[in-house]
């Protein structure tokens, strides 16, 4: 799925219920939410897991700026 945020657009896995837990795959160079979504995915009895690809990773869009307080705010 996506959703565009801030501008851009993202790629994103949602699933589960219950309290929300969002992943995050560590930013540029750090490939992609997938190894995120499978490690997090047997919590989805309890838990609302919420998965993205950051701005200028995986299939998310990349647009500038590249900076950790963008970043943050893609996140909130």
């Amino acid at each position: 799925m996506f959703i565009t945020v801030n501008g851009v657009r993202l790629e994103y896995e949602d699933g589960g219920r219950g309290v929300p837990i969002v992943t995050l795959h560590g930013g540029p160079g750090m490939s992609s939410r997938a190894g995120d979504w499978q490690a997090f995915q047997p919590l989805t009895d309890e838990y609302r897991l919420i998965s993205y690809d950051q701005r200028g990773n995986g299939n998310s869009e990349g647009k500038e700026p590249y900076t950790h307080e963008q970043w943050v705010a893609d996140l909130e």
